[in-house]
């Protein structure tokens, strides 16, 4: 079984200024436990003890995107079934897990 350190989120968004008004804001939330804060000018991600969070904007390359939940900002249905519906779904990974197990309580 495959375990994992940190739940792993993605957040798309439809521009780079949504982008970073969403990382403000998640790093705002966050602020008292955040152990790693990187901003670059087409991503950000913030990491905590228990997440790790990526910011991207939906132009980017996706493929190969792993992640336990995906937070689609973009209100684009056609995106959404296309590239943010994961084709595996490695969440099932925490599920079965005990470390994570009030995340489905």
């Amino acid at each position: 079984m495959i375990t994992y350190d940190k739940v792993l989120i993605g957040v798309v968004t439809e521009n780079i200024k949504d982008l970073k008004m969403y990382y403000r804001l998640f790093r705002l939330m966050l602020k008292d436990k955040i152990t790693k804060d990187i901003e670059t000018k087409d991503h950000c991600i913030i990491e905590t003890d228990k997440f790790y969070i990526r910011f991207v904007v939906k132009a980017m390359n996706l493929r190969g995107w792993r992640n336990h939940y995906i937070l689609n900002l973009t209100q684009d249905k056609e995106f959404e079934m296309h590239c943010v519906i994961p084709r595996t779904i490695i969440r099932d990974y925490l599920k079965n897990d005990e470390k994570w197990a009030e995340l489905f309580n």
